[in-house]
């Protein structure tokens, strides 16, 4: 009955169950203890405030008042004055929380994580019998202060619920017992980037990780091969990156893996073709392969595989051209990067649709592509393509709103005078046409059509003339290059937060008569 008045008493006086069990309470202060806070973030964590439901970061069951989520991860972390919080990680108190679901205290500045030994802890009348943990969901990644952790292989083993476990950004022990443990858990997720992780350390005959659906073991070191049971993993396998792992030779054989749906392969040293089960994975999203030294051409059914949303392969020994079946104005990209490559031939007749479209520094050829509405970033400079800029920007569907914001063609061989028809491009705010052959006047509407053009780069092409003063009204326009051309008359007056470089003003300056900046 007692019990009952309470509670009563507890939703009559707070309109909510603000009331919290005493042994959370006390678990929680437990913890407090350790923690060094700069900047307060847990001043409401203080015994005189008995209602620890209430305390910056936890999260009670409506029902029983228990504390199911403690969330201190740090969402400032980025910024100057940082709310990190420091010192030790009591973890024995907070797994002793015996209904707690969730705990996240990442983007801190924790130094060393530490477990009180029974017989000694002051905790150690409130610690659960072992196995019994209902925590499935734990963050501890991204601690600045290169966090310690002291017997992890025994926290690891009190946790039989757990399917979420992220420890990026800390330096896991050199040794297999934890590793043991690990393979013992009922793991959905496990994210262990930048973790100072070997191929000898994860180098376990038999390890049965065959509920995992996402892994993430990118900045580690598998100079000599990735782990045997990495091949081996559950057939529902959705997500793997193995970025910057400094991985040798052709690529892994991650056939088995059928319903991939995200694959980071990025920075490393890989070499050989690209394989054509790639392109056989139905639901495969995201596919980031830069930055090795992948060869031959690009498989055809990749670049027509209809799920694929953003593919990388930037930064690599590509050659050939892109597939003759290819459709890319059926086919919509997030983003297609295919920059840094020696790719070949005339695309002219391709309609490029995608948010984000990179095809510098290849070998594309003949007249300018077409673009669809819903490109943001077109970049394809360093290139051989030639013709007039009218044959991108030039006779739109005037039924379109056209979304591109930044344009970048320089270093190829356009020609001719720039076209008067930049009226359904007002989004634009980054233009670089340098290091062309175009000739001519720059039209004043051009300068009148962009109310948000930040940065101008027309720089070694045959230009002349005056400079529209219209760009006068450009007032987001932060940065100008016009050197290396044959423009005459006075310098208009440039918005005053312009940033114009030395070199170029003296170039500028030589052109101009009667400068007026």
């Amino acid at each position: 009955m007692s019990v009952l008045v309470l509670l009563l008493l507890c939703a009559v006086t707070f309109n909510r169950s603000f009331c919290c069990h005493d042994r959370d309470r006390t678990l929680l202060l437990i913890f407090k203890q350790g923690v060094v806070d700069p900047s307060n973030r847990l001043s409401s964590w203080s015994s005189t405030n008995q209602h620890c439901c209430e305390w910056q970061g936890v999260i009670c069951d409506p029902y029983t008042s228990r504390v199911q989520q403690l969330d201190l991860q740090n969402y400032n972390y980025m910024e100057s004055g940082s709310e990190s919080l420091k010192g030790e990680i009591n973890l024995s108190s907070l797994l002793a929380l015996e209904f707690l679901e969730e705990l996240d205290l990442s983007r801190n500045d924790f130094e060393r994580i530490n477990t009180p030994s029974i017989n000694t802890s002051v905790v150690s009348r409130t610690l659960l019998p072992a196995n019994i943990s209902l925590l499935h969901h734990l963050d501890l990644s991204q601690n600045m202060h290169n966090l310690r952790v002291d017997n992890l292989h025994y926290w690891l083993s009190q946790l039989p619920s757990l399917t979420y476990l992220d420890l990026s950004g800390i330096h896991l022990p050199c040794e297999m017992k934890w590793v043991q443990s690990l393979a013992l858990l009922p793991l959905e997720a496990l994210y262990l980037r930048d973790c100072n992780l070997t191929s000898s350390i994860l180098s376990m005959a038999h390890a049965n990780f065959s509920s995992l659906l996402y892994v993430d073991l990118s900045l580690n070191d598998f100079t000599y091969g990735l782990p045997n049971w990495l091949f081996n993993l559950s057939n529902d396998l959705s997500n793997l990156q193995l970025g910057h792992c400094s991985l040798r030779g052709p690529f892994p054989d991650l056939s088995g893996y059928r319903k991939l749906q995200n694959l980071d392969l990025s920075s490393n040293k890989l070499k050989g073709s690209i394989p054509d089960w790639l392109g056989q994975r139905d639901g495969l999203i995201g596919l980031d392969l830069s930055n090795n030294s992948f060869q031959s051409s690009i498989p055809s059914n990749l670049l027509n595989a209809s799920s694929l949303a953003i593919l990388n392969i930037s930064f690599n020994d590509l050659s050939g051209t892109l597939p003759k079946n290819l459709d890319l104005d059926q086919r919509h990209f997030e983003i297609l990067d295919l920059s840094h490559n020696s790719i070949s031939g005339d695309i002219s007749n391709m309609l490029l649709d995608g948010g984000y479209i990179l095809m510098s520094f290849n070998k594309f050829k003949g007249r300018l592509p077409r673009i669809s509405e819903h490109v943001i970033a077109l970049e394809l400079a360093h290139n051989s393509f030639s013709g007039s800029l009218s044959s991108l920007l030039c006779d739109p569907d005037p039924r379109n709103k056209y979304m591109l914001v930044y344009l970048d063609i320089s270093n190829n061989y356009l020609v001719e005078e720039l076209p008067e028809c930049w009226s359904s491009w007002a989004s634009l705010s980054y233009i670089y046409l340098g290091n062309n052959q175009m000739v001519g006047q720059v039209p004043p509407r051009m300068g009148s059509s962009f109310s948000h053009l930040r940065a101008l780069d027309l720089q070694n092409n045959g230009f002349s003339g005056h400079v529209p003063s219209t760009f006068c009204h450009c007032t987001s326009l932060v940065f100008i290059n016009l050197e290396g051309n044959n423009f005459s008359g006075n310098i208009p007056s440039w918005p005053q937060n312009i940033s114009v470089c030395e070199a170029e003003i003296q170039s500028i300056y030589r052109h101009f008569s009667s400068p007026a900046l």
